[in-house]
């Protein structure tokens, strides 16, 4: 924690997220099974605790639905890394990771919050790591 003090106004404190922290999430589940079928406004977000946020998401399969989607923090700032990983309890498919709408990972398109092309998915064996590089736009650093 860092208190600024501006002359010109009452001094306020400032929270410093620097660190790393392990989260994890239940991964928003698709309409259908089929490959496309998600989208960035079906997935649930993933939290920003800090600067490196490392997720494990929770898949499962239901029978029929088993596409699940997470959603890279809304509120992130440039620099901050997230790390996703299917947790290795789960059942069902691997997450599918997709910005917010107007933010874009890599060359995909932008997120418009309901095209199915603006996600990333998470390796089988392994998982995927992203930072985020300007106010729109991350770049996946590599799988792990």
């Amino acid at each position: 924690m860092t208190t600024v003090v501006d002359p010109l106004v009452a001094p306020f404190v400032i929270y410093n997220r620097a660190g790393t922290a392990i989260v994890s999430i239940v991964g928003g589940a698709t309409a259908s099974s089929t490959v496309g079928s998600g989208f960035g406004d079906d997935a649930n977000p993933i939290p920003r605790v800090c600067q490196t946020t490392i997720v494990l998401v929770t898949t499962s399969y239901d029978g029929s639905h088993h596409l699940v989607l997470a959603r890279l923090p809304n509120d992130a700032e440039v620099g901050d890394v997230v790390e996703v990983y299917k947790d290795a309890a789960s059942s069902g498919s691997n997450p599918v990771v997709f910005p917010n709408a107007g933010e874009s990972i890599g060359s995909n398109p932008v997120s418009t919050g309901t095209n199915p092309t603006a996600g990333v998915s998470v390796p089988e064996m392994g998982g995927i790591v992203f930072r985020k590089v300007s106010s729109s736009l991350w770049m996946p650093i590599g799988a792990v």
